[in-house]
């Protein structure tokens, strides 16, 4: 079992790849439940995009290289991630699509 040191309040806490997909599945889930009130400026990471659409990550990135979606943004060297309020255009825009 693969672990991970964490620390917490000063304690070292070991985390297993399990309580790590669980949080970060919870981080996603937080994002969603609040994304009407995110700012149009902020940031989404590939994952949250990919929940959001209920498709896969590769799925988004097929999206975004052939303009279904806008490109993403690069944060930092190690970052890539979406505007929200782009993301959302992109969204009504394949909701009217499909209403059509």
């Amino acid at each position: 079992m693969e672990t991970t040191l964490a620390e917490t309040d000063g304690r070292k806490v070991v985390k297993t790849a399990e309580q790590k997909r669980v949080a970060r599945q919870q981080r996603i889930t937080n994002t969603l439940a609040r994304w009407d009130s995110l700012p149009d400026d902020a940031h989404v990471r590939v994952v949250t995009v990919a929940a959001l659409f209920d498709c896969s990550v590769p799925t988004i990135w097929r999206w975004a290289k052939v303009g279904i979606l806008p490109k993403p943004h690069k944060v930092s060297a190690q970052m890539t991630a979406w505007k929200v309020g782009e993301v959302r255009a992109a969204r009504r825009a394949m909701l009217a699509k499909t209403a059509a």
